[in-house]
């Protein structure tokens, strides 16, 4: 009995020894389990864990992380008139040289607007040299652009109105409506924009501060040729292009005011259309205001 109880236990070693010494050896095979929600290749032979993998959820999730801690640093170049740049910056200030002190990264603000511009003189540099100072131009922004790092993204704000409205000035003056000259001098901006990789954001000009006692402030573009600020909405809801209204929010805000008087006190320098560093600044926060209130909320975050 105990040499046939020998005999077999001899067999039974022998076999599991052929199986270790075959030509195909004992394959590393693993078994992949969930521990907790999250995929885990465990080790059968070993008996532990050789590598985790993240769901897709949280691979999606970090990588959305990602690009929100680098969607401030785009860039935001400005085009306009000198209700958004003005020279002086100690009398006298546009509201896009002190949106600058509102970005999270000021060195990617651009205020390339031009005071006297219009939607059309803004664009006339080699035949009207004169229209071209500090290079505040249409030529020289596109060559900024381009030579610019914009992998990040980018922004060009466009705000005109106030010099296209002198009709007697061929050189500024531009019609308002769908198809007329003002809509298509904007469409150039825009449509130009696009082409170079970067989003248009077309505004409304902000109002003047024109309000007699006792009545609304006046809805100050527009004129007798049409709507100016109108205008920018047509192409804007015709284009399919981002729009910050600065007309109607300065047209509310002003108007919480009794009196010229009162909003020039407040928010001017020396007339009813231009600013003071603290008017500038206010209209600022107005255009950071606008701009958190898009859909799109990439050019909320370049704001702090």
């Amino acid at each position: 009995m105990k040499n046939t109880f020998s005999l077999l236990l001899l067999l039974a070693l022998t076999a599991c020894g052929s199986d270790q010494n075959t030509d195909e050896p004992i394959q590393n095979k693993s078994i992949l389990t969930t521990v907790s929600g999250v995929s885990v290749t465990e080790n059968p032979i070993e008996n532990n864990i050789s590598r985790v993998q993240e769901p897709a959820s949280t691979r999606e999730a970090t990588s959305t992380r990602a690009i929100q801690r680098f969607s401030n640093r785009k860039k935001v170049f400005i085009l306009g008139d000198s209700t958004v740049y003005n020279e002086s910056k100690s009398t006298e200030m546009g509201w896009g040289t002190a949106l600058v002190s509102y970005g999270v990264h000021p060195e990617n603000i651009f205020n390339q607007a031009r005071s006297g511009a219009s939607a059309k003189s803004y664009k006339i540099c080699n035949s009207q040299p004169q229209h071209c100072a500090k290079n505040h131009n249409w030529e020289n922004i596109k060559k900024l652009i381009n030579t610019s790092a914009v992998g990040e993204g980018a922004y060009l704000l466009i705000q005109f109105g106030h010099n296209d409205e002198k009709k007697n000035n061929p050189i500024k003056s531009t019609l308002p409506g769908r198809g007329n000259s003002f809509y298509n001098e904007l469409k150039v901006f825009t449509d130009e924009a696009r082409k170079m990789g970067i989003t248009p954001v077309l505004m409304t000009p902000v109002e003047r501060m024109e309000k007699k006692s006792g009545e609304n402030l006046k809805y100050s573009h527009i004129k007798k040729q049409g709507d100016y600020a109108q205008t920018v909405r047509d192409l804007a809801s015709d284009e399919d292009i981002l729009l910050l209204d600065l007309q109607k929010k300065s047209w509310v805000e002003f108007n919480k005011y009794s009196s010229s008087a009162t909003i020039t006190k407040a928010f001017a320098y020396d007339d009813v259309t231009h600013f003071s560093p603290k008017g500038a600044s206010k209209v600022a926060s107005w255009v950071k205001e606008l701009a958190c209130t898009l859909e799109d909320k990439g050019l909320c975050s370049q704001f702090k």
